[in-house]
């Protein structure tokens, strides 16, 4: 039995920063140092949850490392705002294709593609989400239940989701949907689910009464992002929430992840600012907070 068989890592927002993301699934215990850049280790689950490109400069690394964990080990994509506005620009009509990110666009021309055309970029960038990228983006997932009482998310869950009819089953039956057909109307701008892939809003007591009502003691999320570069864990009447998004892609923070041991029920944090610390563990559907 390896060491990382009873362990789930989480992993958010990487944002296009292939070095900080390979940095972390070594420092997790995922991945050995190599000569091509890692070897990954077959052993636990990875959870990533979403904001997988933009920002950062190698977003095309990035997807060829998630393909390449993916091959090895067990693994989960979740999709956020920005994976969503890629495949409205590639698979929407003409008047939808504004522009791709700054960093990632200037990443492709310098690939080689056609630098005079937008519509030349976006249309190699749809055809390498459909191929060399297909086992990311096709398999992505509205949200991942961990160990029955733990939710990973992009984004927290805005109050409307405490309406009866958004329970968790039901929101991932509808992602399906749109992913099937490529129309995101509920997960962006308005839409009714927009809040799991890309809310703004911090936790408050209506979450917490809809996380309570689902058996769910733990937010893991990421998408608001820490200006301290380390991971931050929140209480809201009871239920606790923790921002996994240390802004990489965007600011020197190195490395970091999350992790649940499903046997010990350990919840610890790693980032290179703070370096590993316990912060809890699951007593059934309750988190216990660790007194540091």
């Amino acid at each position: 039995m390896h060491a990382l068989d009873s362990i789930v890592t989480v992993i958010p927002d990487i944002h296009g920063d292939k070095e900080a993301l390979q940095r972390s699934l070594i420092e997790a215990g995922h991945a050995t140092a190599s000569d091509s850049g890692i070897d990954v280790v077959d052993a636990g689950e990875i959870v990533f949850t979403g904001d997988f490109i933009d920002r950062g400069p190698d977003s095309v690394g990035v997807l060829a490392t998630l393909v390449q964990v993916q091959d090895s080990t067990r693994t989960e994509f979740l999709g956020a705002n920005h994976e969503i506005e890629l495949l409205v620009k590639i698979h929407g009509p003409n008047n939808t294709r504004r522009k791709l990110g700054t960093e990632f666009d200037a990443e492709i021309k310098a690939l080689g593609v056609t630098e005079d055309s937008l519509e030349a970029r976006i249309n190699w960038v749809a055809d390498q989400v459909q191929s060399r990228f297909a086992p990311v983006f096709s398999a992505l997932k509205s949200h991942k239940i961990v160990d029955d009482h733990i939710l990973a998310s992009h984004a927290v869950l805005q109050e409307d989701f405490a309406q009866a009819e958004h329970q968790l089953p039901v929101v991932e039956q509808a992602w399906q949907e749109a992913l099937r057909t490529n129309d995101f109307a509920d997960f962006s701008g308005h839409g009714k689910y927009v809040s799991l892939v890309g809310g703004r809003s911090r936790p408050n007591q209506h979450t917490a009464y809809f996380l309570d009502h689902q058996n769910i003691g733990l937010n893991i999320h990421g998408h608001v992002g820490s200006s301290s570069g380390v991971q931050r864990l929140r209480e809201e009447n009871h239920i606790y929430f923790l921002d996994g998004d240390i802004r990489l892609g965007s600011m020197d923070t190195g490395w970091g992840y999350i992790q649940y041991n499903k046997e010990t029920k350990e919840v610890w944090a790693a980032c290179r600012t703070a370096g590993k610390r316990l912060l809890g563990k699951m007593d059934g559907c309750d988190f216990i907070e660790h007194e540091s």
